[in-house]
Formats: C-alpha cells, sequence, structure tokens
C-alpha cells in the first residue's frame, strides 16, 4: 500500500472519534478534524445544499457574521459548487481550480472572484436526504490543492458517506435538530401507520398556526420527489433508503423556502452594462477589467504600456464616476449590478467587504 491508502495511528483515532459521534451535534467537527489531518488550509467549513433553499452553514468557525451574512444575503448565488448542483454536475471530490479549468466559458468570470475571495478550494461533496448535498469545504489563501489531497479526501470518501447516512438516520430517529443548518427547510418524517417520528425546529416554525396534516398529505399527493407549490415554499418528499434498510419504514417531507438560485450569465455582458450605466471610457473599462482581476497598478501599466501615474489619474477619474473612494468597493459596486440592485445614479455597494474581509466560503 502507498503511504497515500495508509491510515496512520493518528487517523485510526479520528475515525474511532468520527463514529463515535455520529447523531451527535459533534459530528461535522469530527469529520472536518479526520479529512484536516493531511489537507491544510486557512478555514474549514460544512455547508447544506439544499435542492431548493438557499444553501445553508452547519459548521463555521472560520467566518465573522458580516461575511456570512454577505453570503446568504445574496452573494451565494455566484458559488461555484451551486453551478454544479445546477448542471447536474456534482462530483464527489472537487477543487476550484479543476472547476474553473473544466468551465473555460467562466473563467473570466472566475478570475474575478479569485481575485477578491480565495486562492483554491477542496470541496467534498456527499449526497443526503431530500435531494441535498453536504458540502465539506476547505480553503486556501495562496496555494493550489495537490493530489495528494485529493487522494486523501477520495480515499475517504466511502467512509464519509457511509458515516453521513449513519448520522442522519440516527439524528431523525433521536430528534436531532441540526440536519439543515440554519431554518431555511422543514423537515418531519413520517411512519408508515401514520405517525410523526420527527420534526426539526424549522418544521415546527414553518408550520406554526397552520394545519399540518394539511401540508403533509399535499406534499403526499405528488409522486416521490416531484416537488409542489406550497404557498411561498415548496414541498417533497422520498422514502430514505440506505444500505442497512433499502425500503425504510417511514417518508420524510420536506418544507423550502424557495431560494433565487445561481445566477448563470455571461460576465461579458454584465461587464459592459456595468460600463454602460456608469459611463465609462474604453481607456476606464479596460483598467476597471484588471482591477478587478486583482491586478496592482503596475501591473496594470505594464500591459496597458502606460505609466503608473497615469494609471492613478484614470483609477481617480474611475472612482468618481463610480462615486466611490477606494478599489476595494469596486468588487462590491459590480456585484450589486450583477444582482440587478444598483440603480444609476450609482446606489451604495455592499458593506464592509475590504480584501480582508471578503466572505471567504464563496469560492
Amino acid at each position: 500500500m502507498t503511504e497515500e491508502s495508509t491510515l496512520s495511528q493518528a487517523e485510526l483515532a479520528r475515525v474511532a472519534d468520527l463514529v463515535g459521534a455520529v447523531g451527535t451535534p459533534e459530528f461535522y467537527e469530527r469529520v472536518l478534524a479526520l479529512l484536516g489531518e493531511r489537507i491544510q488550509c486557512e478555514r474549514r467549513l460544512v455547508m447544506m445544499y439544499s435542492r431548493y433553499a438557499r444553501p445553508e452553514f452547519i459548521f463555521n468557525t472560520s467566518l465573522e457574521a458580516d461575511a456570512v451574512d454577505i453570503y446568504l444575503n445574496g452573494l451565494y448565488r455566484l458559488d461555484p459548487l451551486l453551478r454544479l448542483m445546477a448542471n447536474e454536475d456534482v462530483r464527489p471530490v472537487v477543487t476550484y481550480r479543476e472547476i474553473r479549468l473544466v468551465d473555460p466559458e467562466n473563467a473570466f468570470f472566475d478570475e474575478i472572484f479569485l481575485s477578491g475571495l480565495v486562492f483554491d478550494e477542496l470541496a467534498v461533496m456527499l449526497p443526503t436526504v431530500g435531494g441535498a448535498y453536504v458540502g465539506l469545504c476547505f480553503d486556501r489563501d495562496d496555494s493550489f490543492f495537490g493530489p495528494h489531497e485529493t487522494q486523501w479526501a477520495t480515499l475517504l470518501y466511502p467512509l464519509l458517506r457511509r458515516a453521513l447516512d449513519l448520522h442522519v438516520r440516527t439524528a431523525l430517529q433521536s430528534g436531532l435538530n441540526t440536519l439543515f443548518g440554519d431554518g431555511r427547510v422543514g423537515i418531519v418524517a413520517i411512519a408508515d401507520d401514520g405517525k410523526v417520528i420527527y420534526r426539526n425546529d424549522s418544521w415546527k416554525r414553518i408550520v406554526a398556526g397552520t394545519e399540518e396534516s394539511t401540508i403533509i398529505a399535499q406534499t403526499l399527493s405528488s409522486p416521490e420527489g416531484t416537488p409542489v407549490t406550497i404557498g411561498e415554499r415548496v414541498g417533497h418528499w422520498e422514502r430514505p433508503e440506505s444500505r442497512d434498510a433499502p425500503a425504510s419504514a417511514y417518508r420524510t417531507v420536506f418544507l423550502e423556502e424557495r431560494g433565487a438560485g445561481y445566477i448563470d450569465r455571461d460576465i461579458r455582458l454584465v461587464l459592459a452594462s456595468f460600463v454602460q450605466a456608469y459611463h465609462l471610457s474604453p481607456r476606464e473599462s479596460q483598467i476597471l477589467e484588471k482591477m478587478m482581476r486583482g491586478y496592482p497598478t503596475g501591473a496594470i501599466s505594464a500591459k496597458l504600456g502606460l505609466t503608473a501615474g497615469t494609471i492613478k489619474n484614470y483609477k481617480r477619474r474611475l472612482y468618481d464616476k463610480l462615486d466611490i473612494t477606494t478599489e476595494r468597493e469596486v468588487f462590491p459596486l459590480f456585484i450589486s449590478h450583477l444582482f440587478g440592485e444598483a440603480q444609476h445614479p450609482p446606489a451604495q455597494p455592499m458593506p464592509g467587504l475590504s480584501s480582508r474581509q471578503q466572505p471567504r466560503k464563496v469560492f
């Protein structure tokens, strides 16, 4: 066996910790600890990518509350993992670098976010109940993930998938309320005799003051996996299957707040619209593009054949037209325009996004 396929004593101990945490709130922390034995990074997160709702944070010790709010209030719509789900192209283990290489149509788009957010991300995508995926995300600031790290994640993937399946079934049976994050997805499990065996807090909140049996009946009236519109939410159901219980004796009903979804747009057209909205000159638009790609003044000067002083003068005029005072405000202003929130004269950009405060989850 190669070194990459052999578990050390420390790693075996991590596996034992993971098994012991099945069905408990410590489960995802133990998963990250096991993978982290050979994956070095600055940030580790666990995300829930639901079928219809916006993504949710399941485990987060890396992001400040402001960064989380910015991501959840719209920036998630640019998350390339959400793009993989939208395209039904979810891979078990994938890096941000690989996504960019196989998706040249969006390469320019991704370069913009690469310059402002993270250098590379390694994600382990585990399918779970309700057509959702649990994303185990590892972010780096200044280097790519190597083959030894993706091989390690791939080696552990069957174990992680099996452990997650056991965790979810145990959590449903024991009433654990931390399956789907911050409350966008209500879950209820119903035995074949009609008895409710599990409700998460989100379900209780969503159906409060309404007839629960009506919502359940309306959802179950459709074929398994088929979405049903219930007010402003989407309902669907499934009969979970696993290696141990291929035909489970209960059905799980999901009631999701419908998220806005991934933005699938040609970034060149959006950039042209942004340039037109702010009446930028051809030279200003060239400088804007390179600023969003992360080029410093010296590199822009060399690429355009202009002096650094000339580039600085163009930048000052550019800031005046955009009604901003610093370069760090360009990116959030462009994002606001992308989301259709910007008005002309210029609206206020998304606040608080310095180069070290950008929401690090996104890529």
